[in-house]
């Protein structure tokens, strides 16, 4: 059937089911190519995965992506992954397909000399309220009930169900909750996830009087990228910039230069 999306790793494609013809996302991934894809300093991408399928068999949330089946025969190279299919896309689709309309009316003005364009635009406030609530019920859940941390909140993956509800997928590279400052400290040298979405402690991690890391929560680092990921959602614009250098992002994060009077919802703000 369709391929719905082409990764680094992977490749997803729709499937169905021949006997109650439901409908299902399949991720295939390569375990040779994965193995030889370095991650960090001491680990591979198939290890992250084989992580990744751990923790999809201990999800059970309503929101949350659902793990249908494994497939994994080892006598052959492939992986398949079989999850719920979200015919909706994401969140970040749903803010896309909104703007078309400003982007086709940009074109039409200026095609006819009109300088002053339209702006994108995000979703009204008492949408996004909705998914934001249910994003926090899934972080709960994973920051409490299974010890697991994210690590790459952002809206490509935050789905929307048949209910109009918001799902959180790819658990690629989570990792469970330190129990430990020591192992917590360790977390500072792996950052993991979507630069854009970056809190300010994960590139400039805060230090004690004797120059040693002071733990910061991962979990923190999930409820940051969670709210960037939202005002992106509120205004149709990243909060630190659109088309800037990996240099000055990072700048601005950590200077946290962020412009809330774009979010014209005092609530939202």
């Amino acid at each position: 059937m369709q391929t719905l999306g082409r990764g680094s790793y992977a490749t997803v494609k729709l499937v169905k089911d021949t006997t109650s013809g439901n409908l299902f996302a399949m991720k295939t991934m390569s375990k040779d190519f994965l193995k030889r894809q370095r991650v960090g300093v001491d680990s591979n991408a198939y290890e992250y995965v084989k992580g990744e399928l751990k923790v999809l068999q201990r999800l059970e949330h309503p929101n949350i992506i659902y793990l249908h089946e494994i497939i994994d025969d080892p006598s052959k190279d492939s992986i398949h992954v079989i999850t719920q299919y979200h015919s909706k896309g994401s969140l970040a689709d749903r803010l896309e397909k909104r703007n078309e309309k400003f982007a086709l009316a940009n074109l039409k003005y200026q095609r006819s000399g009109r300088t002053q364009l339209c702006h994108f635009q995000g979703i009204n406030s008492s949408e996004a309220r909705l998914y934001f609530i249910d994003m926090l019920k899934a972080l709960h859940y994973c920051h409490t009930v299974i010890k697991v941390i994210h690590r790459d909140i952002k809206p490509e993956n935050i789905m929307l169900n048949h209910n109009n509800e918001a799902v959180l997928i790819d658990f690629g590279v989570c990792c469970t909750a330190p129990s430990s400052a020591a192992s917590r400290k360790k977390q500072h040298h792996r950052n993991m996830g979507t630069l854009m979405f970056y809190s300010p402690e994960m590139l400039n991690p805060p230090k004690d009087e004797a120059g040693e890391h002071i733990e910061i929560d991962g979990r923190l680092h999930d409820i940051w990228a969670l709210g960037v990921s939202f005002y992106w959602l509120l205004t149709g614009k990243y909060p630190f910039g659109q088309h800037i250098s990996v240099l000055n992002l990072k700048a601005a994060i950590i200077k946290k230069e962020v412009d809330f009077s774009l979010i014209l919802n005092q609530q939202a703000q």
